[in-house]
């Protein structure tokens, strides 16, 4: 029984000492996690304007846009997301009715549902082409209709 403890302890500490821990911090307006090395924006303050993500936080490589992360900061105008930033979750800017002025790198391979909806981008028809919006070399969404 003492052995089925000890053992139960060791691995408890074990697993503590190899996992990430993973808390939220603050850089600016931006709210950010860090798992595995790198660095995740989660939230923004709703007061933002025009908002640079730096390419890293506390030496730490800024990677992704979490989901909604940005979603309801109607204040925001602009945002420019660095080259590290790979990925750009679901709803990250959804309602954001202020933004006109979005910079995505080309680092950027992922971009989640919606992702854009609802930004003053996306409802703006002077940005659409032919039904299609791009942002960069992006495709954000395609309107299709059904006769």
């Amino acid at each position: 029984m003492k052995r089925k403890l000890l053992l139960t302890a060791v691995i408890m500490i074990l697993v503590c000492i190899m996992s990430i821990c993973v808390s939220a911090a603050t850089y600016g307006d931006l709210t950010y996690t860090v798992s595995n090395g790198e660095v995740t924006i989660t939230d923004c303050s709703t007061s933002a304007t025009s908002v640079t993500i730096p390419s890293t936080i506390d030496g730490y490589p800024v990677t992704s846009i979490g989901e909604r992360a940005f979603s309801g900061c109607t204040s925001l105008t602009s945002i420019t997301i660095p080259d590290r930033v790979t990925s750009i979750g679901e709803g990250a800017f959804y309602g954001c009715r202020s933004l006109t002025s979005i910079t995505i790198p080309d680092s950027v391979t992922s971009i989640g549902y919606e992702a854009f909806y609802d930004t003053a981008y996306y409802n703006d028809s002077a940005n659409w082409t032919n039904n299609v919006l791009y942002i960069g070399n992006h495709l954000i969404d395609a309107k299709t209709t059904i006769s």
